[in-house]
C-alpha cells in the first residue's frame, strides 16, 4: 500500500486521525458481502493501483483550497486502499489523495458495474425503483414545481429514466443524460428522451425549469464546476435545482442495508461526503441560492449564475465533524457488541 503521508506534497500538512480501528487498511476483509464477480473486480482494481495504471494524487480542498488534512479512513467498504480525509480548514469530508479524472473514467467504464452491482441487473425492476424515487422527489418539491406543460425537466445521471418518467407524468417535458448505454436504451424503449453525455455537452434550445441531480455530485471530481455549467443553462432567478446526496448528517438513519455502519458508506466511487453545510458551500459556489436543505441532504436551490461565491460561506470545525463520525462508529460498535452477547447466550 502507498504511504499516503510521505507522498503528500511538501506544502500539504497531513496527519492520521482514524475514525476507529476498523478504518485502518490491514487486509481485514470487506465490510459488505461480495459475490465472486465483485471479488474479481476488487482484485482488478487493486492490480490497477499496484501497476500504476491508476494513480492516487493529492488535491487542495475543492471548497477552500486548503492543504491541511486529517486522514480518517485508509480503506473503504470493499477493503480497497483508498483514503478518506477531512479538510481541517473547512470541514469537507473527501477522498484524498484520489485517482486522476482519467482513471475514474476508466474505472466507471470497466470495473464500476462489476464491483457495485451484486448480481445481473434486472432493468424492469430498476426502472420501477427509479419511479419510486421520482415519487419521493415530487413529494419533496411539491408545489414549488408546476409539473404540467410547458415545464422542462433535465435529469443528470438519469440511469434508465424511471425517475424522470415519474416526474413528467403530468405532462412536463423531460430530458435525461447519462453514460451507460444499456440503461439509456431501456428508457428509450419507453419513449423517453435520454441522451448519452455530460451536461457540458448538452445541446438544448429551451432552458430547463428544473435540473435534478440525485446521488451524482458525490461521484464528481469537481462538483462546483459541474453546478456552474448547470446554473448557466437556467434562467436567472427562475431555474430550479434539486440535489440529493448521501450525507454524513443522515448516516444514523441510513437504510437497513447499512444498519448504522459508517464503514459501509465509504466507497471508492465517492469523492465527497457532504453535510448540509458543505453541500451548501458547493451549491452557492456553483451559482445557486438555497431555498431549503434538510437533514437527509436534499435541497432546492434557484439559479443565480452571476452571484456564485468565490469562497465558502460555512466552515465546520473538523474536530466536531470527526467527533460526530466517531460517535456513529461507537453507537454501531455498541450495537454489534450487544448482538454478539445475545448470540453467545445459551438457549
Amino acid at each position: 500500500m502507498s504511504d499516503f503521508l510521505s507522498e503528500a506534497p511538501g506544502d500539504f500538512s497531513v496527519e492520521i486521525e482514524l475514525i476507529g480501528a476498523r478504518y485502518a487498511y490491514e487486509n481485514a476483509g470487506p465490510a459488505v458481502p461480495m459475490t465472486k464477480r465483485q471479488c474479481e473486480a476488487r482484485k482488478a482494481f487493486i492490480a490497477q493501483l499496484e501497476e500504476n495504471h491508476y494513480a492516487m494524487v493529492w488535491r487542495p480542498c475543492l471548497v477552500c483550497d486548503g492543504k491541511w488534512f486529517a486522514i480518517i479512513a485508509l480503506r473503504d467498504r470493499y477493503d480497497l486502499p483508498v483514503p478518506t480525509c477531512i479538510c481541517r480548514e473547512c470541514g469537507l469530508v473527501q477522498a484524498n489523495p484520489r485517482m486522476r479524472p482519467g482513471d475514474y473514467e476508466d474505472f466507471y467504464a470497466t470495473l464500476y458495474r462489476d464491483l457495485y452491482v451484486e448480481e445481473t441487473l434486472d432493468l424492469p425492476a430498476f426502472f420501477k425503483k427509479q419511479e419510486r424515487i421520482g415519487k419521493r422527489i415530487r413529494q419533496y418539491l411539491a408545489d414549488d414545481v408546476d409539473w404540467r406543460p410547458p415545464t422542462r425537466i433535465l435529469e443528470v445521471g438519469t440511469g434508465a429514466g424511471g425517475t424522470l418518467d415519474y416526474l413528467c407524468r403530468d405532462g412536463a417535458r423531460g430530458i435525461g443524460i447519462d453514460f451507460d448505454e444499456s440503461y439509456l436504451a431501456f428508457g428509450r424503449k419507453r419513449w423517453l428522451d435520454l441522451r448519452r453525455g455530460a451536461i457540458g455537452e448538452l445541446d438544448i434550445s429551451v432552458r430547463p425549469d428544473l435540473i435534478v441531480y440525485r446521488h451524482v455530485l458525490e461521484h464528481l471530481d469537481d462538483p462546483v464546476a459541474e453546478l456552474k455549467r448547470a446554473s448557466a443553462l437556467c434562467r436567472r432567478g427562475k431555474g430550479m435545482l434539486y440535489v440529493e446526496v448521501p450525507g454524513v448528517d443522515a448516516i444514523s438513519t441510513a437504510p437497513s442495508r447499512v444498519g448504522g455502519d459508517l464503514l459501509k458508506t465509504i466507497q471508492n466511487a465517492h469523492t465527497y461526503y457532504f453535510s448540509r453545510k458543505s453541500l451548501a458551500n458547493v451549491l452557492m459556489m456553483g451559482g445557486f441560492r438555497i431555498r431549503r436543505i434538510d437533514e437527509q441532504v436534499r435541497s432546492l436551490s434557484i439559479a443565480y449564475h452571476d452571484k456564485a461565491r468565490k469562497t465558502p460561506k460555512f466552515r465546520e470545525d473538523w474536530r466536531a465533524v470527526l467527533a460526530g463520525l466517531r460517535a456513529i462508529e461507537e453507537r454501531y460498535q455498541a450495537g454489534a457488541d450487544t448482538d454478539r452477547e445475545t448470540l453467545s447466550r445459551p438457549e
